[in-house]
């Protein structure tokens, strides 16, 4: 099988505020209690270790996450919006389906 390289953005974020990240973890117990499907914290596997604290990529919130959007390509405009005052951070990965297929996913 060949599975042509066709790179697109997976990961993409900012960094939440301190205030948006409680809102964003108080939003998501509401829905498990509701009986949503919400992804587990897992602090045991983050990585890097100091981000025991953060939120996973999943689901993907207002300040992105795990987004895998095809047409996010090379030229592509992502506008997200960034709260925190302090010291921010962002993160961005590539996906693509020959590594996707490689990985049996």
């Amino acid at each position: 099988m060949a599975v042509p390289e066709d790179m697109f953005a997976g990961v993409v974020g900012v960094a939440p505020s301190p205030e948006r990240l409680e809102q964003f973890r108080a939003r998501e117990k509401r829905l498990r209690e509701a009986g949503q499907a919400v992804a587990d914290a897992l602090p045991a596997s983050a990585m890097p270790a100091s981000a025991v604290d953060g939120l996973r990529t999943i689901p993907p919130r207002e300040t992105g996450g795990n987004l895998d959007v095809r047409q996010l390509i090379a030229g592509s405009r992502v506008w997200l919006p960034s709260t925190c005052r302090e010291r921010c951070s962002r993160s961005v990965t590539s996906t693509s389906p020959r590594a996707t297929a490689r990985n049996g996913l």
